[in-house]
């Protein structure tokens, strides 16, 4: 009968090879899993190689009358393959480390239409326009053929100071000191429905927002209703004293025009920053406005930043002028 020596038995081999197994795959570090993937597969084998070799001849030459040899077959059958699933396990924990470590991720694409990140103020307090503007007018005014550095001739001058200036190609009206200019139209009852319009001229974010206000004037020309416009994109809407509507802004006016929009009917009254609405309030027993007033407060004390108003725009929805 073949005998082991006594400090080779095929126990003492297998656990050796184990014991060296487990020492390969938990002495690298998981930082460097991913760099060193195919050296553990290779020591591995390396490992494993001389068990199965070593196995496999005891395996032959074992004779029959070694009954001991029969449960230790098995038994070493059993850790070899329990071993081989160890080597599997840790190659893919290797490689999940490994990405874990800082190896590049490949993006996922979205679908065409989705949008990623959250909801913004913008989404929720403000919606889409549905101004639909006047279509008889009755007053406008442009400013085309007014004199650069003169007061504007379809204006009247409550107080302040205004004059006519040319931003790129077109004229505005320049405030240069807080005021009140008026339109020049009759005074009387406005329509049942009507709408006004206003540009302003922003220089962007890198500056003050000036403040500009339309307001809506009783018979004994006091102030009723008012539409503010305030530090580039606050807006509040004021009737009666009672504040129906105020907005701080989600983002500052860009660099540009921009147009103030108010829609007036029996039932409510809208105003509008471009193409946003900012403010709809019911219609308010007791504002029966008759006259209207342009209030403009600019900074002046940032050279570059001058006050600009241009392209107003008066109209009847229903056909109905003011004062008629």
């Amino acid at each position: 009968m073949n005998e082991l020596p006594a400090n080779k038995s095929p126990r003492s081999i297998d656990s050796r090879g184990l014991t060296l197994l487990h020492a390969i795959f938990f002495s690298i570090p998981e930082a460097d899993a991913g760099r060193r993937r195919k050296e553990i597969m290779m020591r591995a084998l390396s490992v494993l190689l001389p068990i199965w070799a070593v196995s496999a001849a005891l395996l032959l030459t074992a004779s029959p009358s070694q009954a001991q040899l029969g449960r230790f077959r098995d038994a070493l059958k059993d850790k070899i393959g329990e071993a081989g699933k160890k080597v599997g396990q840790q190659v893919d924990r290797t490689g999940a480390d490994s990405a874990r470590a800082g190896e590049p991720r490949t993006a996922v694409p979205r679908a065409k239409g989705t949008k990623v990140g959250i909801s913004t103020a913008k989404d929720t307090l403000y919606k889409k326009s549905d101004f639909v503007r006047g279509s008889k007018i009755i007053f406008y005014d442009n400013l085309s053929g007014e004199k650069i550095g003169e007061f504007p001739s379809r204006w009247t001058l409550d107080n302040g100071s205004f004059e006519v200036a040319k931003q790129g190609s077109e004229n505005f009206i320049m405030c240069t000191d807080d005021g009140y200019i008026r339109p020049k139209i009759g005074t009387g009852a406005f329509p049942d429905q009507y709408t006004i319009e206003m540009e302003i001229f922003s220089m962007g974010p890198k500056h003050k927002g000036h403040q500009y206000y339309i307001q809506w004037m009783n018979a004994a020309d006091e102030v009723i209703g008012e539409f503010a416009l305030t530090n580039n994109g606050a807006t509040k809407l004021t009737i009666l004293g009672k504040e129906f509507a105020g907005k701080a802004p989600t983002s500052v006016l860009a660099a540009g025009k921009h147009t103030m929009r108010t829609m007036v009917s029996k039932s409510s009254i809208k105003c509008y920053i471009d193409n946003e609405q900012v403010a709809d309030a019911p219609a308010v027993q007791g504002f029966s406005p008759v006259a209207f007033r342009i209030h403009m407060d600019p900074w002046t004390d940032e050279p570059g930043n001058p006050m600009l108003m241009r392209e107003f725009r008066l109209a009847s929805l229903s056909g109905a002028a003011a004062g008629k």
